[in-house]
């Protein structure tokens, strides 16, 4: 097999396939297996299984903080934070598998490396000492994500941190007292008062802690303007002039503010240590950008917390130069980097600039040691290896000038290990590397000299004194420590494991060393073996069973001959390495889930769990969805229904399940192990679909229609109990939800009929009398069971009568009573009132210009002045200034009968209705009157004609 394109196992991990052999015949004939021509024929086949092996070709993707071109993730840190607060946390996953995706987080670069600390194995940002006021707010991490694949692949991102206890502080920090022309900017800052945790910022595109010149004042009035004054919904702002004159106030008052109480520039320097009084450290004015006049006008002076001012401002010569001498050590201690801040003030306008002044360790310290000289009494027995602690040396600078390392006068016996402690300071130790002899030299005299890194470099020694003590032998002493060893579960008998090695300084039987177990337990001896002349240990009968037993934890011996014999004794740990022999175990094999019907896409339904005894790889657990069709709803793929994830097992709904389309269904999840080859087992997991009141009950008669007329009759013989009808309703929800109740609403005469609870019919309640109105309406609802109920009304028409001509002249009878008479009476007197009273007024108008022109033009008739022509300005007549652009005419229609309705319509008019509404000011709207006369009994249509003769009229 040639390979002839790349591999993927991101893609396909797995291989399979069959070799089949072919003839050169016609036609030509294959076979999957081999046979043979004997009697009987013997044959075999051949499947071929490729796995593919991962490689590291993966870098690691950060999913969080999400990097953007030009938006900001910025985690806030209270002042108050104790040591160990969580700041935030990287999230970052790697596609490749075992090794090659496992990841770790360190941090490359960091504004204060000595705030923060990340997780090496999960990622989380946290703080390594107490919080303090001289922090400055504005931090930036720069955090590797690195795989352990061979080479390793890693990604880097940055995380922005504020530190601070109010946004106030940051806003402070991070705006420019420089830019006072208050240019709006196109920056906005998002503030969420109802959470604590991550203070975003989107803007066109720089970052905010990138860029700490950008003008956020005018940010936030920019944002402040959109939020709290929204354009009223007109299109002129006539109708809301002094509206708009308040927010034009409320605009300049605000712009004012920030124009008057913009300040936060900022400005670092680094200086050396022990600079003396009245040496230069910048020049204030040209870095912040002011001239002198501005520094003498403005009263510039240094406003600061702390008990000695170190600096002094000369604004004469807008430079700071140093006010006392400033020691590094006294100032910070061992807290790097070491700086202070203090602040200049101006007035007239207030401005403020925050000054932070680093201050850089000098090697002015030698290391020194507590005590001057050091005793020892060490027996010529002691074990080689063996180790001595050494006072450590202290010297107050830090970093490079800080102590680096330790030096110890060459000798023969003793060497120098050196460590680290977990806060960074060094220790030596001394460690016997040939064996003492206390007949060839019965003392020894050495010097433990400590230097730093600075430049000069310094240092520091104590004299070592050792007294070595007599002894009668030496025990044996093992080359190690510990002895580690790992052997596979499936190892087989007589493997040989790992050999001790024991010496002794000691010459003949007493330097002759044995070795066996001690403090053996649980039937070890049955396991292991020793050989008891060369230290090899290997295996018995038995075999490993890494589920069972995982490590142990073996002492060892060795005994010289002497006499009185000595021994020694190490530790050997055996780790029993995994096999995949164990497949993923459900723990049961059929599940069942409910799930409510009209659920949210991608809600979880229900969760699998499955273990698997192996470790690591072997034992990293796999979740497929096994793809079937659902036979109940036409073969659909039952991936379209649910997923499963992969990770935990968690299935979640692809889509929204209707109850009334499908009961249920179920499928197979199979847990696979990442072993090789993998081991799987498999689950059926039954969803049942509950259902939901979704669906309001269904009336099917009587049959509702838009402009026809059913109607029940009722004789009026009829007893008590008669049935009138029965309504009839389904709800297509199933069990509680289906259950119908039938309830009377409303109706013409309630205590003649009545509706059955549970049947819908509508019986009689007492006898019908003559009196009885013949047209009776009644208003049934059908309610359903479900939480919350949902329900259907149906109108019920039912005619009182013996015979269908009463019926006829009943239902087509447009009686005018008193009322309806009265009132229209009372339009009618008020429309004529309305119009004498208009037509009153203009005539007096009209009399009354006639009568003031006649007087203006005797009194200019009788005068010596000229007389000036007057030409009244041309007025224009905007016709269709309204809502209706056209003029319409409509045909008053009026009764032929007072009885009867013989009515007579107009071409325009048909069975249109035009409904007025005169304090409506938008489009007038015509209805189209579709509705059945007994759906409406109280709107006769004599008043529809009122309303259309007064508006005709008016």
């Amino acid at each position: 097999m040639i390979l002839q394109k790349p591999l993927d196992r991101e893609e396909y991990p797995r291989l399979s396939l069959k070799l089949i052999a072919v003839d050169g015949g016609t036609p030509q004939r294959s076979v999957v297996k081999a046979q043979d021509g004997g009697s009987p024929p013997l044959s075999s086949n051949v499947t071929v299984t490729i796995l593919i092996q991962d490689q590291n070709d993966n870098a690691p993707q950060v999913l969080y903080p999400v990097q953007t071109g030009g938006s900001l993730v910025a985690e806030m840190v209270p002042r108050s934070a104790d040591v160990g607060y969580l700041v935030t946390k990287v999230v970052a996953v790697d596609v490749d598998s075992g090794q090659n995706a496992w990841l770790s987080y360190k941090i490359q670069k960091a504004t204060d490396r000595a705030l923060f600390e990340v997780g090496l194995q999960n990622g989380e940002i946290r703080t390594i000492r107490q919080v303090t006021d001289k922090d400055v707010v504005k931090q930036r991490l720069t955090v590797v994500v690195e795989d352990n694949g061979q080479p390793s692949r890693s990604a880097t991102v940055n995380v922005n941190v504020a530190v601070a206890d109010s946004f106030p502080e940051v806003l402070s920090e991070t705006t420019d007292s420089r830019k006072s022309d208050c240019k709006f900017g196109q920056n906005i800052l998002i503030m969420d008062p109802s959470y604590t945790g991550t203070m975003q910022r989107i803007q066109s595109e720089k970052n905010i802690l990138d860029e700490p010149d950008s003008p956020l004042e005018f940010a936030l009035l920019t944002v402040f303007f959109g939020m709290a004054f929204r354009k009223p919904p007109l299109h002129n702002c006539a109708a809301w002039g002094l509206f708009c004159r308040l927010q034009r106030l409320v605009y300049l008052l605000i712009f004012l503010l920030l124009c008057v109480y913009t300040s936060d520039g900022q400005i670092r320097y680094s200086i050396p240590e022990e600079m003396k009084k009245g040496s230069l450290i910048g020049n204030v004015a040209q870095d912040l950008g002011l001239d002198l006049k501005r520094l003498r006008s403005g009263r510039a002076r240094i406003v600061t917390e702390e008990s000695i001012q170190y600096t002094e401002l000369k604004t004469d010569k807008g430079i700071l130069v140093v006010n006392e001498r400033i020691d590094r050590e006294q100032l910070c201690g061992d807290v790097t980097p070491c700086s202070f801040t203090f602040e200049i003030l101006l007035e007239n306008p207030m401005e403020l600039h925050y000054i932070t002044i680093e201050i850089l360790d000098v090697n002015d310290n030698v290391p020194t040691f507590q005590n001057s000289h050091l005793q020892f009494d060490i027996s010529e027995s002691v074990a080689l290896g063996s180790r001595f602690g050494l006072e450590s040396a202290d010297d107050t600078d830090v970093g490079q000038n800080g102590l680096q390392n330790y030096i110890l006068t060459p000798n023969d016996n003793f060497v120098l290990k050196q460590h680290a402690n977990p806060d960074g300071s060094k220790y030596a130790e001394m460690v016997l590397q040939k064996p003492l002899d206390r007949e060839k030299q019965p003392r020894l005299s050495l010097k433990l000299l400590a230097v730093d890194g600075g430049t000069p470099q310094r240092s520091g020694t104590v004299n070592i004194d050792i007294t070595v003590l007599d002894a009668n032998d030496n025990a044996p002493v093992f080359n190690q420590s510990v002895y580690k060893a790992t052997v596979i579960e499936n190892t087989a008998k007589g493997t040989n494991i790992i050999t001790v090695n024991a010496t002794d300084a000691d010459s003949g039987s007493n330097g002759q060393i044995s070795y066996s177990f001690s403090k053996m337990k649980g039937g070890i001896t049955d396991i292991f073996t020793i050989n008891e002349s060369n230290g090899t240990i290997s295996v018995s009968d038995q075999h490993f069973d890494r589920e069972i037993t995982q490590e142990y934890n073996i002492t060892i011996t060795a005994t010289d001959s002497g006499s009185p014999p000595l021994s020694s004794s190490i530790t050997l740990q055996i780790k029993i390495s995994d096999v995949n022999d164990n497949a993923p175990l459900f723990d049961k094999i059929t599940y069942s889930a409910y799930v409510t019907e009209n659920n949210s896409p991608g809600i979880s339904i229900f969760t699998v769990n499955a273990r698997d005894s192996d470790w690591n790889q072997n034992a990293r657990i796999s979740y497929l969805l096994e793809e079937t069709q659902i036979s109940d709803i036409n073969g659909v793929a039952v991936s379209s229904f649910v997923s499963v994830n992969s990770e935990n097992g968690v299935i979640h709904a692809v889509r929204s399940f209707d109850y009334e389309q499908i009961k249920g269904f179920e499928f197979n999840v199979t847990a696979r192990d990442g072993g090789s080859p993998p081991l799987s087992s498999v689950a059926t997991i039954k969803i049942l679909i509950q259902d939901q009141n979704d669906n309001a009950p269904q009336v099917l008669y009587p049959v509702q229609t838009g402009g026809s007329l059913v109607a029940e009759m009722v004789p009026r013989s009829a007893d008590v109990g008669y049935l009138v009808t029965k309504v009839v309703a389904v709800d297509v929800d199933s069990g509680q939800n289906a259950w119908l109740s039938y309830k009377l609403q409303k109706a013409t005469d309630r205590a003649l009929f009545e509706v059955g609870l549970q049947n819908g019919e509508i019986r009689t309640i007492r006898q019908v009398t003559d009196k009885d109105v013949v047209k009776q309406r009644l208003t049934v609802v059908v309610e359903d069971n479900g939480q919350p109920s949902r329900s259907a009304t149906v109108n019920v028409n039912v005619a009182v009568a013996d015979s269908f001509p009463e019926v006829l002249s009943e239902f087509t009878d447009f009686t005018h009573d008193k009322e309806y008479n009265d009132n229209l009476t009372f339009y009618l007197v008020l429309a004529l009132a309305v119009v004498s009273f208009l037509f009153i007024t203009c005539l007096v108008v009209i009399i009354s210009v006639k009568i003031y022109r006649w007087r203006q033009s005797r009194v200019l008739y009788h005068s010596s002045l000229p007389v000036i022509p007057y030409y009244p300005p041309r007025y224009s007549d905007t016709l269709g200034t309204g809502t209706l652009q056209h003029v319409y005419n409509y045909e008053v229609c009026r009764t032929t009968d007072s009885r009867k309705s013989d009515c007579k319509f107009g071409g325009a008019g048909s069975q249109n209705i035009l409904i007025m509404d005169p304090s409506y000011t938008g489009t007038m709207q015509r209805i189209q009157s579709e509705k059945n006369i007994l759906d409406e009994p109280d709107s006769p249509l004599e008043g529809i004609f009122s309303t259309t003769a007064a508006g005709q009229f008016f």
